[in-house]
Formats: C-alpha cells, structure tokens, sequence
C-alpha cells in the first residue's frame, strides 16, 4: 500500500524516492548510479537546511524500498534491452543499503 500518494507518509519518504530516481536516470542514461550524486547530494543538504526531519536510518531503508521498486519495475513492466545489467545494480544498491547499517541483535545470548 503506498500511502504517500495521499500526502499521509513521512516526507523522507519522497525525498529518498526523488534521489533513487536521479540515481536510476544516471544509471539508465549514463550507465552509473552515481553520475547523479552531486545533484542528489545538493538536495539532500537543501532539504536538511530547510528544517525537514531528517534521519538517515529512515532515509536508507526507504531509498532501499525505492530501488527494490525500480528494480520490478524495470524487470516486470519496463523491460527495456539491458534489464538484466540494470537489475542487479539496483538490488545491490538496495541490499547495501539495509546491510551496512548498523544492527543490534535483540537478543544476542544463546538459545535457553
């Protein structure tokens, strides 16, 4: 369910959406997804200045839930030529996304 489209979802939601986006174009146009970083960065820095909330634990995992769309949406809907180098790009943007945060095991003992 995407509740953003009725303007009800935290607004890091749009902004990690509009950077995968840029990164995406970058991507499918110039064949990186940093071709775009110093505009995705710019708006980044923008958006903290104006005093939006911001919390770079949200930011990751919503960036990761936008490449994992952007991938379905190139590998099920899209499905231009180069699909199978893009997907992967995207996936693995989003895995690395989720993996390299720091993560604390709720339970780190063994099993009673």
């Amino acid at each position: 369910m995407d509740f953003d489209e009725f303007c009800q979802y935290d607004p890091l939601f749009d902004v990690a959406h509009f950077t995968a986006h840029l990164r995406f174009l970058g991507l499918t146009h110039f064949g990186t997804l940093h071709h775009f970083d110093g505009l995705a960065e710019r708006f980044l820095a923008a958006y903290e200045a104006g005093g939006g909330e911001y919390s770079e634990e949200r930011l990751s995992l919503y960036k990761a839930i936008a490449y994992f769309k952007l991938g379905r949406f190139v590998a099920l809907v899209q499905r231009p030529a180069e699909w199978m180098q893009i997907l992967p790009e995207l996936l693995s943007e989003a895995r690395r996304l989720v993996w390299t945060k720091d993560v604390t095991p709720l339970h780190a003992g063994g099993v009673d």
